[in-house]
């Protein structure tokens, strides 16, 4: 093999080899690429659904001040208050976006935020079914007195009232079941605003922090 041989040979590895890392080279930055643009997708994806999140806990809020929030708020303002009485529904479909979008909380990389998020949907989810079934003991309550109205008569309903007779005692447990309910949530409402406001806040705080990063 001559020496003009060899460089030939030579020269063909090299190209080969260098054909294979440039081929290697490409392959690989186009993957990291590709790999980029879909964290970068998730990225945003999660962005979008903690704000259309965000939205939806706003609008819950503002639901329950313009309503059952007045309700209360009312209440306080009355001499002699009767927390007895239909509180108004908020109507079904005030989740769906939690719903549709909760699986995202998993990616957030701030584990107290996900914790609140979960918190305060599940705290007005309790709220919301709590006043329905407030609405139901108030309909039961009210159909019971117009049938014992209907069947004693009102001297004689209005003398059982002043006894300790069953029906007495009846709607003074619907009377206790339903004041119970108000009570608690005049209690907590000061504390549902504050740390639902907070709540916002902290979303507001994360998305600008991930919004910045390129």
């Amino acid at each position: 093999m001559t020496e003009g041989d060899v460089t030939t040979i030579a020269a063909s590895i090299s190209a080969i080899v260098a054909g294979l890392l440039g081929g290697w080279a490409g392959a690989y930055f186009t993957d990291k690429k590709s790999h980029n643009r879909q964290e970068e997708d998730k990225r945003k994806q999660t962005l979008d659904s903690l704000k259309a999140i965000k939205s939806e806990i706003e609008s819950i809020l503002q639901v329950y001040k313009n309503s059952v929030g007045k309700a209360i708020d009312d209440m306080e303002n009355q001499t002699d208050p009767n927390p007895l009485g239909i509180y108004p529904e908020v109507p079904d479909g005030y989740f769906s976006i939690y719903q549709s979008h909760s699986g995202i909380l998993g990616t957030l990389e701030d584990n107290d935020l996900a914790k609140s998020i979960i918190s305060t949907y599940i705290r007005f989810m309790g709220i919301f079914e709590a006043l329905k079934l407030n609405n139901q003991f108030w309909n039961v309550r009210e159909s019971a007195i117009r049938s014992l109205l209907h069947l004693q008569g009102e001297d004689q309903f209005t003398s059982e009232l002043s006894g300790n007779t069953f029906t007495t005692n009846f709607l003074k447990g619907y009377d206790k079941n339903l004041k119970s309910l108000t009570e608690d949530l005049r209690k907590r409402q000061p504390t549902l605003y504050s740390e639902t406001n907070d709540l916002l806040k902290n979303i507001d705080i994360y998305i600008e922090k991930k919004s910045k990063i390129n």
